[in-house]
């Protein structure tokens, strides 16, 4: 297929521009809200140009270490946030307008998966990050919520930090605790290896190689 026009525009003038039919595709997210409100169709990637993005929280080892059972409250996600369920979060915050926090707090409710605890005012906090685009802030919002309702630690939120080497750095560096990261960019873009098709080799091996 040729194409007689590229245009570069920011996301949200993308999803106007194809309902006016002032261009007939472009590239978006699975899960993204604007999906449903704009009625797009998402084309199959039948040759598996991309990888696969799956949302998965990344924390620093000495974090795990000084927080036991941190990461068990984020593996209740584990299984539940498919493309339509997250697609479904984006929308109420992008197109209705909601808090992510209220809308985080409700899918969580609506599940059962809040547990019943409060977060101490003293002691340790853990500090979780975020990129600077709605899931990413709603997916901070639910690690922060069950972390403080399971454990009763006190979560500080450093969210809309920027883009994926600015929060991957600040890992790095101690300044946040934990953040979602995406498989497929974790695998291209932070450890620079080729596309994994398979959902499960990505994982695998972004588990594995991943720098904190």
């Amino acid at each position: 297929m040729r194409f007689s026009e590229v245009r570069d525009m920011e996301a949200s003038l993308m999803y106007q521009a194809l309902s006016r039919g002032s261009v007939d595709l472009i590239s978006a997210y699975s899960t993204d809200g604007r999906l449903q409100a704009y009625d797009v169709r998402l084309l199959e990637d039948d040759r598996r140009v991309f990888p696969p993005y799956e949302a998965a929280p990344v924390a620093r080892e000495a974090a795990l270490q000084s927080t036991p059972g941190l990461a068990a409250p984020w593996a209740l996600l584990a299984g539940r946030l498919d493309e339509a369920a997250m697609r479904r979060l984006n929308y109420e915050v992008d197109e209705r307008k909601r808090s992510p926090r209220a809308v985080a707090r409700e899918f969580l409710e609506r599940r059962r998966l809040l547990g019943g605890k409060t977060p101490r005012r003293d002691g340790r906090s853990v500090v979780i990050g975020t990129k600077a685009f709605t899931e990413g802030v709603l997916l901070g919002e639910l690690m922060a919520q069950l972390v403080e309702s399971h454990l009763g630690v006190r979560v500080e939120k450093r969210f809309n930090l920027g883009g994926t080497m600015i929060v991957h750095n600040a890992l790095k560096a101690g300044a946040i605790d934990a953040y979602a990261e995406y498989t497929g960019t974790a695998l291209t873009t932070i450890l620079g290896l080729p596309v994994a098709a398979e959902r499960a080799a990505a994982y695998k091996t972004v588990a594995r190689e991943y720098p904190i």
